[in-house]
């Protein structure tokens, strides 16, 4: 998001902000989603990349209002979760999931807090077939022993980029009916009277 404005960006988590340092970002605030430690209408836009999924988040609902209430009017929420709860495995578990939505579940949640919802799409869906078998065979990390490690050019990951700008370039022209992932873009009404208000 270089040269995109002011950034701030949150977690709950010392060691995610702790990661973010050592990559140069200075703008950081340990704080929960739930519970933003931000004024009214303070931001123009919001992104909440796999949060409201995560266990630590008790109710996505409270979250998705918080989200609502730091936006500006007409400010935009770009929103991911994990799809399909058919997909639920031991690799959630290493990575604390503790819920997986539908399209319809996820619209639901933003429209109650008072979101115009502008799309919701499924993404990561080039690589759902992979995945899907994956998860189906058992072929994926058991319980919390899963571990991730530092994303290097090339190689493995050359390919899943390559994928994935594919499926962007693909996503701005249509919605894709499958994924991994779902992704929702929601507004904030200019005049917006707030969830629950007249």
């Amino acid at each position: 998001l270089e040269g995109a404005g002011a950034r701030v960006g949150l977690d709950f988590a010392p060691e995610a902000l702790a990661g973010c340092r050592s990559r140069g970002l200075a703008r950081l605030v340990r704080g929960s989603v739930g519970s933003l430690p931000f004024a009214d209408a303070s931001f123009d836009a919001a992104i909440s990349m796999s949060v409201i999924y995560h266990e630590w988040v008790r109710d996505p609902a409270e979250a998705v209002r918080e989200l609502h209430r730091v936006l500006a009017p007409g400010g935009v929420l770009l929103l991911d979760v994990p799809g399909y709860p058919s997909l639920t495995s031991p690799h959630d578990v290493a990575v604390m999931t503790a819920r997986r939505f539908t399209p319809p579940q996820l619209r639901a949640l933003v429209e109650a807090a008072g979101f115009e919802v502008l799309r919701v799409t499924h993404w990561n869906s080039l690589l759902f077939p992979a995945v899907w078998a994956a998860r189906r065979l058992g072929l994926v990390a058991s319980g919390r022993d899963f571990e991730t490690t530092e994303a290097q050019p090339g190689g493995r990951n050359g390919v899943l980029d390559a994928l994935m700008r594919a499926e962007a370039a693909l996503l701005r022209r249509v919605a894709l009916p499958i994924g991994v992932s779902i992704h929702c873009v929601a507004r904030k009404p200019a005049l917006a009277a707030g969830p629950g208000r007249a």
